[in-house]
């Protein structure tokens, strides 16, 4: 979850390798919290082995990922008219690529991607702000 220094708090899905699950989007419901979800399945499909060995190729590749709208869309927008002011708001729609995969896994060895929110977090707030 982040606060902007303006009040605007929401919540950010990092999608690796599977989507939103129904119990998941339930509870984004119950919290009424707008959520974003950044889908970097396609990243992790393709790049696999790297992105399990090389916290280096990760991390020159974050940039890029953050700040590509077409891997961003909303589990559940923000109500617009209740933002405030100072945030400028792109509305997104449906993203330019596929949509994410839901498969399972081949191996437990998914566990790098977990930096990705941990540094991109202050990146994405940063470019919100």
């Amino acid at each position: 979850m982040l606060h902007t220094e303006s009040g605007f708090t929401f919540a950010v899905e990092i999608v690796v390798t599977s989507d939103v699950h129904s119990a998941k989007a339930k509870k984004i419901e119950l919290f009424n919290l707008p959520t974003l979800r950044i889908d970097f399945s396609r990243f992790y499909l393709y790049n696999r082995e790297r992105c399990q060995t090389d916290k280096q190729f990760i991390e020159s590749s974050l940039n890029r990922l953050l700040a590509d709208i077409n891997l961003k869309s909303w589990v559940k927008p923000p109500a617009w008219d209740k933002l405030p002011a100072e945030i400028e708001v792109i509305q997104i729609t449906e993203p330019a690529n596929e949509p994410a995969t839901t498969h399972t896994p081949q191996n437990e060895n998914t566990g790098c991607f977990v930096i990705l929110p941990l540094i991109g977090a202050g990146y994405l707030l940063y470019t919100l702000l």
